[in-house]
């Protein structure tokens, strides 16, 4: 089986150092930002490169999509149904609001956002969100189905003539599988083994991860734009944490966190979790979208924060140490159990202990050097992380009830 380039050959595609935006079939929203009365207009360089992103009411990608707008793009984003629309543009206009944006900024930014209904389970849709793109920003984790979906995805963007396509896979395709190992390391180069201990869910984007390399390394070369093959990134995030947008939580957003202020764990798993802040990986998504393809084409990358994996014990002593009140109401657990307890009560118990025993046993060690080094990423403390998470997943529960 055919794995992911390294930094010397990359069947990923190669392009010019500098990537352009290819024409668009339809004028940018917005060619310079919007400002009050009588302050000049500045030029938005970035206005005219058109970045698609798939799913967008997901909790990776409506971050991703917070950024690119941010940053000056032009966005694309797809949903099951134009319904959703509605919800999305008001996390983002929340979000915007929160970091400081007035409405005027905030409104010319969502100006700059066009939405398109495309399901994953079909073909239709694809080829009109993806005309007059640059770039493709797809979650294969946020799917039942994610073998089909990235084939899916790629097959309409080489279609389109996407210049490169960035992926977001999982550390479940890089560390599962194998003999425990409290010492190991894990790095890009390391791939899940499919035996019998890998979970179902592991072994579908551990499929869909290498199906799409091999899609990929089988397309001719001068099939792309500027005479080479279209290009492929893939980002392997281990546990994904941080503040979630309003309105907008999924399957995807931070579990374990939750499960602590929401009862479900009344003692601690001997559990410890690898962590990336979503901000952090939409900040990487969007450097490996720009990166020369050098640096980028054709590679995967590890994101995880700096340092050892966070355990559930810490996590929870964090929570009692800085916010003690929500601590005490919450009951947020104390005491640990061992893993053998753990595993037993996965066997007769729902909630979230069904989910435990393939993350029980040695802590599974990651080296970030590759995003760092050749991306130049830098991601936040895990404490930080920690805690913004909590104060955003008690701030929707807030603003739920409030609504009731």
């Amino acid at each position: 089986m055919s794995t992911a380039p390294g930094n010397q050959d990359h069947p990923g595609g190669s392009a010019p150092t500098a990537l352009k935006a290819h024409p668009p079939e339809e004028p940018p929203a917005d060619n310079a930002e919007v400002h009050p009365a009588g302050e000049p207009a500045t030029p938005n360089p970035n206005a005219s490169t058109f970045v698609l992103v798939t799913g967008g009411q997901g909790f990776i990608a409506s971050r991703l999509i917070l950024q690119l707008l941010t940053a000056g793009y032009t966005v694309r984003t797809t949903v099951n149904n134009l319904a959703q629309e509605a919800k999305v543009r008001k996390g983002l206009a929340a979000a915007l609001t929160a970091a400081g944006a007035v409405d005027a900024d905030a409104d010319c930014h969502l100006r700059r956002l066009r939405f398109f209904e495309a399901d994953l389970a079909s073909d239709n849709g694809w080829s009109d969100a993806m005309k007059g793109c640059t770039y493709v920003h797809h979650d294969m984790t946020d799917d039942d189905a994610p073998k089909e979906s990235v084939l899916r995805v790629l097959g309409a963007a080489h279609e389109a003539v996407i210049d490169r396509v960035v992926l977001t896979s999982s550390f479940a395709t890089i560390g599962y599988g194998h003999p425990p190992d409290a010492n190991r390391v894990f790095t890009e180069n390391d791939w899940s083994i499919d035996n019998s201990s890998l979970p179902a869910c592991h072994r579908s984007l551990l499929q869909a991860e290498r199906a799409a390399w091999e899609y990929v390394q089988r397309l001719p070369v001068g099939s792309g734009r500027h005479g080479n093959k279209m290009q492929l990134v893939v980002l392997n995030p281990v546990g994904i944490y941080g503040p979630v947008l309003s309105g907008l939580q999924s399957s995807s957003t931070p579990s374990a966190i939750a499960r602590l202020l929401d009862g479900t764990w009344s003692a601690l798993p001997d559990l410890h979790l690898g962590m990336v802040d979503v901000r952090d990986l939409a900040d990487l998504h969007v450097l490996a979208m720009t990166a020369s393809d050098e640096s980028s084409s054709g590679q995967r990358f590890l994101a995880a924060s700096d340092g050892r994996p966070t355990s559930l014990s810490g996590i929870a002593l964090a929570i009692r140490k800085e916010r003690p009140q929500l601590a005490k109401e919450r009951k947020v657990p104390s005491v640990s159990v061992p893993n053998w307890m753990s595993k037993a009560a996965s066997l007769v118990s729902g909630g979230g202990s069904k989910e435990l025993p393939p993350m029980l046993g040695p802590v599974r060690n990651t080296n970030n050097a590759r995003a760092r080094d050749q991306l130049g990423w830098r991601p936040r403390p895990s404490y930080e992380t920690i805690m913004d998470t909590v104060d955003s997943l008690v701030a929707v529960e807030e603003a739920a009830a409030a609504q009731k």
